[in-house]
Order: C-alpha cells, then sequence, then structure tokens
C-alpha cells in the first residue's frame, strides 16, 4: 500500500498494530486516521503520537461519538436549560460482543464512546 503513496490513510486494524503500521505510515508521510484506541498502552500512544508530531504529518484518532451532531446539540440545550437537570445517567451495551476486537479488550475499545455520549 505504502508504495502507491496515498494522500490519507485510515488505519482500522487489531489495536496491538496501530503503533508500527502507524510509525511506517508516518515516516512515509501519509496523513493518517487511527481507529481508536490509539495504542494498546500509553507508551506505545505516545511513540506513535510522537512519530507523526517528528515527520510533522498529520495524524488524528476517530473518537466519532465526540463530534455526533446530535449529542452536541443534546448538550447545547441542557447548557441552555431547555431540557431541566441531569441527575443519573446509565449506560448499557446491548449489541452482541464484537468478534473483532481480540487483542485489548471490550473495555479499552468502546469505553470511551460511554464517556464521551455521558460528558
Amino acid at each position: 500500500m505504502l508504495a502507491t503513496r496515498p494522500d490519507y490513510a485510515v488505519l482500522a486494524c487489531a489495536t496491538l498494530l496501530h503503533e508500527p503500521l502507524g510509525t511506517a505510515l508516518a515516516a512515509a508521510d501519509i496523513s493518517t486516521r487511527i481507529e481508536k484506541p490509539l495504542a494498546g498502552d500509553p507508551a506505545s500512544a505516545r511513540r506513535l503520537a510522537e512519530a507523526f508530531h517528528a515527520a510533522a504529518v498529520p495524524a488524528a484518532v476517530g473518537y466519532t461519538e465526540r463530534f455526533n451532531s446530535a449529542l452536541i446539540a443534546l448538550r447545547q440545550q441542557l447548557e441552555a436549560g431547555q431540557l431541566g437537570d441531569v441527575f443519573s445517567i446509565a449506560t448499557r451495551r446491548t449489541g452482541p460482543y464484537p468478534v473483532r476486537i481480540t487483542d485489548i479488550g471490550v473495555i479499552h475499545d468502546f469505553a470511551t464512546h460511554d464517556l464521551d455520549l455521558t460528558a
């Protein structure tokens, strides 16, 4: 894939492969959107971020719920007092366990969405 010199890449693979594959993309000067979580552990995430920073190559992490327009509108309505006060928030995963998550666990893969939805 690197030989085709794409303008942009989406890195959507097993989380534990994000660091080696992302580092290769940074070295190849390819802007990249990396699926969350960024890496399997904080040290790997730092190294990956540093690789893109050192190469001066744009990169982003896919926190889609954080920028969900419906949730942004809901937050604005809550902050404007249009919906009353929030007293309690609970989340529950109701879908089947995703078979694709085999390396870091469902909490690391999905909990960020729940945190973003409730923030």
